[in-house]
């Protein structure tokens, strides 16, 4: 099965997109709820979390982990995957930055401060496009809005019409939404940037590049469950998390707590 970890319930956008782009593969996810968000976190406490994690996903049967959380993609995912060389470990900023270079001119992203600050975006976007203008915007607090259920509130929208003023100022004419958090809001970033800027959900973008990454690696796919099974757990309580689950994702929920440390 795949195995999907999480740092909150920015995840269930990947989910959403995974359950649309290739419905037949069993997956359980894991949301580390208990220490959400990882953004304000130090780049050791997000190692250790995530290799907690996909840990828990190898015991419960994974074959391939996708990292669906931005944060600990720039800040652990290279870390696990030089430590555990033989497993197959893949995040979701790579398909996000991939997918906002098909469109010219300026690139904006906006993303938790842990992820502007060690600057994963503009680097890759550099090794692909050298020359090619990014403008990064840390949003510290749209997160807690989020997993609150008041993203779409006045206050919210306030706060996010100051993120973007100065990515709009610079005239990007792509917006990477670098946070799996930020598409379960997707509309109302729509409504402060406007039609013409183009906006790169990261949870779609590594769906279905994982539909490609599957027909490259038949070796890899023949051997994942098909039987479409889906496992929720989080760290904290599970009445909690179904709760928020019920604002974002439609499919059929059966949250399990899990223990990360044991």
């Amino acid at each position: 099965m795949i195995g999907i970890f999480d740092s909150g319930l920015g995840g269930l956008s990947f989910v959403t997109e995974l359950e649309k782009t290739l419905p037949q593969y069993s997956f359980s996810y894991i949301g580390d709820h208990l220490r959400v968000p990882y953004g304000g976190r130090s780049k050791e406490a997000i190692q250790t979390f995530t290799e907690q994690g996909v840990q828990k996903l190898w015991k419960l049967g994974a074959k391939i982990i996708i990292i669906a959380c931005n944060t600990a993609s720039a800040e652990a995912l290279r870390y696990i995957q030089q430590k555990y060389p033989d497993k197959k470990v893949l995040g979701i900023l790579i398909p996000a930055v991939e997918q906002a270079l098909e469109t010219p001119g300026h690139i904006g992203v906006i993303a938790t401060r842990a992820t502007v600050s060690i600057g994963a975006y503009p680097r890759e976007i550099e090794k692909r496009d050298p020359g090619r203008k990014v403008f990064q915007q840390e949003a510290p607090l749209l997160v807690p809005f989020i997993e609150e259920g008041m993203g779409k509130s006045p206050e919210c929208r306030r706060l996010m019409r100051r993120y973007l003023r100065s990515l709009k100022n610079a005239g990007i004419q792509t917006l990477v939404l670098g946070c799996t958090h930020y598409p379960l809001i997707e509309e109302v970033f729509r409504h402060h940037v406007g039609a013409r800027i183009k906006i790169i959900n990261s949870g779609k973008a590594a769906a279905e590049k994982l539909k490609i990454y599957f027909e490259n690696h038949p070796e890899i796919e023949k051997n994942l469950e098909k039987s479409g099974e889906k496992n929720f757990y989080t760290t904290d309580k599970p009445e909690n998390f179904e709760k928020q689950m019920k604002r974002f994702y439609s499919g059929d929920i059966r949250v399990q707590k899990i223990c990360l440390t044991s």
